[in-house]
This record gives structure tokens, C-alpha cells and sequence, in this order.
């Protein structure tokens, strides 16, 4: 038997408040007995804390939630399904070290962060559809990363059937990218945990893009940057705290990505040569540059006023 306890920490109190409301001191222990809610003989329970206003913070038996175990299932069968396109889409690439090893090393990482983050930020019982559907687009990903590294170790050049089968496979993951979230949204099913895989799904996939566009001969080295923007933020946040504050929703920003993505989905396709090639991939720059610098300005302003006000 699992058995929940739910347990507040009220700010700046060092008061711990139980789920009948009732305060007790802040150094007692809040793993004491709850009436109705016993501990089962030989379970170890582990207690976290949180601010009320942000998180319900849940203590239970220890084990393995269905939520985990269906989440590893979800990237294992995405991961097999996928092994079977590249087979047959990626002929000449499938099977070498590069094309394997660059293909199964987002899986793993995914479900290693996946697993130690999904309990605190899904607080839902069952991954939901919109996740499996997010996770099939890592899979997308995850296919023409390999590719990628196969065409960077090897100098393979890429035949028409295979890039024609790089076109779909980008298509269906934009094409996928306007689904899950929509789902998520009608089945009332969001979450912190699956906003986050999204992004990162989103980067990871417009990186590898753009990095096969410079491959393909599209446009120079620059259209890398692209897919490296994103990551070059999240750098200058490590490095400058004004970079790492949370920024607000913004339906600029989730169009500039749009529009970055279906650039990217039509630079690959083999029918779009250059010039025009290089003129898209400019325009996806200028579209994606604007964006992030209107969130930079933003933050140093908000930094700057912060400022004021404390002085």
C-alpha cells in the first residue's frame, strides 16, 4: 500500500503546517503519524518541502510510479520504432558507430533526466498523449542527429531518397509540434515536465536542422546559429544572472520559433537550392535574432529597474 502525506512549508515561518491546516514547530519532525494515514511497516518515506504558492509537495513510500515506468516505455518504443525508419530511410548511414551512437545518446539522456525530474514536475498518474507525442518528435530528432554524425565522421554524401526521407521526417516533427501542446491543453493535462521536454525537443531539433542545412550546402557555417541561439542564451545565463530569470509567455517568441522551423523544414528539402536557400535562411536569422534580442533588452531592463528600486 502506498500511502501519501501532504505537507506545506509556510514561508518565512520555520512552520510546517499538516493537511488539517493544523501548524506544528518547525523542528519537529513532519514525518510523524498523520491520523487516517499510517506509515506501512517497513516503508521508508522521504519528505520534501516547497512554497504553497508553487508546488504540492508529496511524500510517499519509496518505489517506482507507473508514471516513471510508462515514461521509460515511451522512449524505448520510440526508440525501436525509430531504428526501424532509419533502416529503411537511412540505409547507407544505419548501423555505423557514428549514425548509433548519435542516435541513442538523447534517449539516454532524456530518460535520466526525465526520470529524476518527472515525479516533482508531472503531477499527473499516467505520462498523458501529448508527452508520447512529444517524445515521438525526439524521436524524429534523434534520427537526423544521427544522420548528422554519420555525414560529418564518414563525408557520406546524402542520396535523394535519403533526403527526401530528412524533408518528411522534419515535416512531421514541425507538424508535431502544433499537436501535443494542443492536446495537452484540451485534455487539461499540462504540466512543468512536459512544457520543459517540449522546449528542449524544439531546440534540439532546430539545432540539428540547421546543422544539416550547412551540410547539405544550403548556407555557410552561419545558419548553425539557428540552432546554437537558443543554447548560446542559455550559456550567457550561467554566466550573467540577469540571463537566467524566467521569461514571461510571449507569442513572439513562440512564432519566431515557428517560423524558424518551417524555414528549416523547407531548407532541407532537395528542391530548394541556392541562392534562395541562403535568402531563407537569412530571413529565419533575422526572425530568430530579433526575438532574442527583444528578451534581452527585456531582462536587462527588468534588471536595471530592480536595481533602482532597491537603491
Amino acid at each position: 500500500m502506498i500511502c501519501l502525506r501532504i505537507f506545506f512549508r509556510l514561508p518565512d515561518t520555520g512552520v510546517t503546517a499538516s493537511t488539517d491546516g493544523t501548524p506544528t514547530a518547525g523542528g519537529s519532525d513532519p514525518a510523524q503519524d498523520v491520523p487516517g494515514c499510517p506509515p506501512p511497516n517497513g516503508a521508508n518515506s522521504v519528505i520534501f518541502y516547497g512554497p504553497v504558492s508553487r508546488r504540492l509537495i508529496i511524500a510517499r513510500e519509496s518505489g517506482v510510479s507507473k508514471v516513471r515506468v510508462e515514461f521509460l516505455v515511451a522512449l524505448v518504443t520510440t526508440a525501436l520504432l525509430g531504428n526501424i525508419v532509419g533502416f529503411f530511410g537511412f540505409l547507407h548511414s544505419w548501423g555505423s558507430w557514428a549514425f548509433t551512437g548519435a542516435y541513442l545518446m538523447p534517449f539516454v539522456v532524456t530518460g535520466l533526466v526525465g526520470w529524476a525530474r518527472i515525479e516533482s514536475d508531472h503531477a499527473h498518474r499516467r505520462l498523458g498523449l501529448a508527452n508520447w507525442i512529444t517524445i515521438a518528435r525526439l524521436g524524429v530528432a534523434c534520427l537526423l542527429f544521427g544522420l548528422v554524425a554519420d555525414i560529418s565522421l564518414s563525408g557520406r554524401a546524402l542520396g535523394f531518397p535519403a533526403a527526401w526521407t530528412v524533408t518528411a521526417l522534419a515535416f512531421a516533427g514541425i507538424v508535431l509540434d502544433g499537436i501535443d501542446g494542443w492536446i495537452a491543453r484540451r485534455n487539461r493535462f499540462e504540466s512543468p515536465f512536459g512544457t520543459r521536454l517540449d522546449m528542449e525537443v524544439d531546440a534540439f531539433l532546430i539545432l540539428v536542422l540547421s546543422v544539416l542545412a550547412w551540410q547539405l550546402g544550403k548556407a555557410g557555417p552561419w545558419v548553425v546559429l539557428l540552432g546554437a541561439m537558443r543554447y548560446l542564451f542559455w550559456m550567457a545565463g550561467l554566466v550573467f544572472s540577469r540571463f537566467a530569470v524566467p521569461l514571461p509567455a510571449s507569442f513572439r517568441r513562440k512564432a519566431a520559433c515557428v517560423v524558424t522551423g518551417i524555414i528549416l523544414t523547407v531548407l532541407v528539402a532537395p528542391v530548394v537550392l541556392a541562392p534562395l536557400s541562403t535568402w531563407l535562411a537569412a530571413g529565419a536569422l533575422a526572425v530568430l535574432g530579433y526575438s532574442f534580442l527583444m528578451d534581452s533588452l527585456w531582462l536587462v531592463r527588468r534588471t536595471a529597474s530592480a536595481a533602482s528600486r532597491r537603491g
